[in-house]
């Protein structure tokens, strides 16, 4: 059963830089980790469907899981996409960082953009969202897929692991590790953040928590249907779980007007 606990991530009062360093680490997890390879042959097949190479990424946060989304499309051979990396609350420095790596096909959209209505302004051939769907409560969850729907946007959803054990384990060791090693690697306030992982041990136990609530959040192909049920009868649904070879299972829900080609 699904439980909508909390997760200090979605609380205004959570302190930036405990935030932030959450935010980097679990950018570093997804590249480092193979969920993105996982995944990406099926984004390839939903992003060959699209009008234009544009798509709209939203709830980026650091915008890392795009920019590891584009290097696993690039071992694959795949045709790149163009994304605007874009979140209601956007943490434009982190953002500007992944877009650094890749230039040509990120574009940071620094302004606050809200996933359940999407501004016309912002031209784009499909959606993204990447390891972020858990956050939003059923209701939430389901104008984001309404508002695809009813603007004939494809839309391409991601959760990098499952309510499973196996499924959480491989992406929780990466979350770990990297959490542990994040006052390293991060550009900024790397003593404040070495102090609440080392001294005063905040960040892991808040990471710790937000990363099993994240497991209890994630939605099932039971729950997805539950979701899509009613919307827009001319849109198609699709829920996909892929397994690599190590043991990296990813869940993945698609939608698309029925008038583009499933092939």
């Amino acid at each position: 059963m699904r439980i909508q606990a909390f997760e200090f991530m979605d609380l205004p009062q959570t302190p930036r830089v405990l935030r932030d360093s959450v935010v980097e680490s679990l950018g570093n997890a997804m590249r480092w980790s193979d969920v993105c390879k996982t995944a990406a042959p099926v984004f390839g097949e939903f992003f060959n469907r699209l009008e234009n190479d544009t798509v709209l990424d939203l709830c980026s946060g650091s915008g890392e899981p795009a920019a590891a989304m584009l290097e696993a499309l690039k071992d694959s051979g795949g045709k790149l996409p163009r994304f605007m990396v874009s979140d209601l609350f956007p943490v434009v420095h982190h953002m500007a960082q992944a877009a650094s790596k890749h230039p040509d096909h990120i574009e940071v959209i620094s302004s606050p953009l809200d996933a359940t209505d999407v501004p016309a302004v912002y031209a784009h051939g499909g959606r993204m969202v990447v390891s972020a769907f858990h956050h939003f409560p059923p209701a939430l969850a389901r104008r984001i897929l309404e508002d695809s729907a009813k603007k004939g946007k494809p839309i391409f959803i991601m959760e990098p692991m499952t309510r499973k054990g196996r499924g959480a384990l491989h992406m929780g060791v990466y979350f770990v590790a990297a959490n542990f090693l994040n006052p390293f690697l991060s550009k900024q306030d790397r003593l404040l953040k070495a102090l609440f992982t080392y001294l005063i041990p905040l960040i892991p136990l808040m990471a710790t928590w937000d990363g099993l609530v994240s497991i209890v959040r994630m939605y099932t192909r039971e729950d997805f249907e539950a979701l899509v049920e009613g919307i827009d009868a001319d849109f198609h649904w699709e829920f996909r779980q892929v397994t690599s070879g190590l043991d990296s299972t990813v869940s993945i829900y698609m939608g698309w007007p029925k008038t583009v080609s499933q092939d």
